[in-house]
């Protein structure tokens, strides 16, 4: 065990950048809300994105990028002419200030009148002064009315904690991971309990309307009753931020029970999850959206 003297001394040596958690948070947040007037979708979306980043859909999870995202936009010809809304409801920053989250609304607008409305949630890096995803996700939701952007919490510090050169990411994502694994685990014996244990004190979700929900107990009720088959996960790729308090994993999942007689899964059509975690201050692994 460290002396209390010296590890207040290791903890007051840490060397402090100069940028401002909170002016950072609110960059993030300028970044991910985008009003219809922004252009077309394929021409919006893929500009967020990082040299490696990703669009979550169905299928393999391989080629990245801004000219992949567009890509997979032009599947569907009316995105060259429909519009996005992006409201933002709720994101925060790691303590180096470099990774972040957001999640909200993701609506689009057709030219012919019509719109598909969604929800989302993204994994943000910086790159320079801009705020780049390196991951994203939109789901379908029901029409209703919609959550409030969250109220942005104080920070007692918000000077910006630049991690040690020994930060090793690759460590910090196979905690992750494995966090992740045994959350799946646990889901065997009651699917509601699990998403309560491991969510965080201010964790949100969608849920079976518009707004979302927040918290372990709301969380909990999703699965009131239970999927009749279960569920399962397994984590395929994700990222830590340097820092090890922020992250994200990204895999497969189905139902726990399969039933035999069901045909094999297209692997083209394969359902993915997609977590994002952040460390507590217990130094447990708790997921903040999924």
């Amino acid at each position: 065990m460290i002396p209390l003297p010296l590890a207040l001394l290791i903890l007051l040596s840490r060397p402090v950048r100069a940028c401002d958690l909170a002016e950072q948070r609110a960059a993030l947040i300028r970044r991910a809300t985008i009003a219809p007037s922004a252009g077309v979708v394929t021409s919006v979306v893929p500009a967020l994105f990082a040299p490696q980043g990703f669009l979550l859909a169905p299928g393999p999870i391989a080629a990245r990028g801004p000219a992949s995202v567009a890509r997979t936009l032009e599947r569907d010809s009316l995105n060259a002419t429909s519009r996005l809304r992006v409201r933002t409801v709720g994101g925060d920053v790691s303590r180096d200030g470099n990774d972040g989250f957001t999640y909200g609304y993701f609506d689009t607008f057709r030219a012919n009148g019509d719109s598909v409305i969604g929800w989302y949630h993204a994994y943000w890096r910086r790159d320079g002064d801009e705020w780049k995803m390196l991951a994203l996700v939109r789901r379908r939701r029901p029409a209703g009315e919609m959550s409030a952007p969250r109220e942005v919490s104080s920070m007692q510090d918000a000077r910006c904690i630049e991690p040690p050169r020994s930060a090793d990411t690759v460590a910090f994502l196979k905690e992750i991971m494995a966090a992740d694994l045994a959350f799946s685990d646990s889901a065997a014996t009651s699917v509601g309990a699990a998403f309560g244990a491991y969510a965080a004190d201010d964790a949100a979700k969608s849920g079976k309307e518009a707004a979302y929900v927040y918290g372990k107990a709301a969380i909990t009720q999703l699965y009131d009753p239970p999927p009749p088959n279960g569920l399962k996960w397994q984590p395929e790729l994700g990222t830590s931020s340097r820092g090890g308090d922020f992250g994200f994993t990204v895999g497969s999942a189905g139902s726990r029970v399969v039933d035999p007689g069901a045909p094999p899964q297209n692997p083209a059509t394969a359902g993915h999850y997609f977590t994002i975690w952040r460390r507590d201050a217990n130094g447990k692994w708790r997921y903040v959206i999924d």
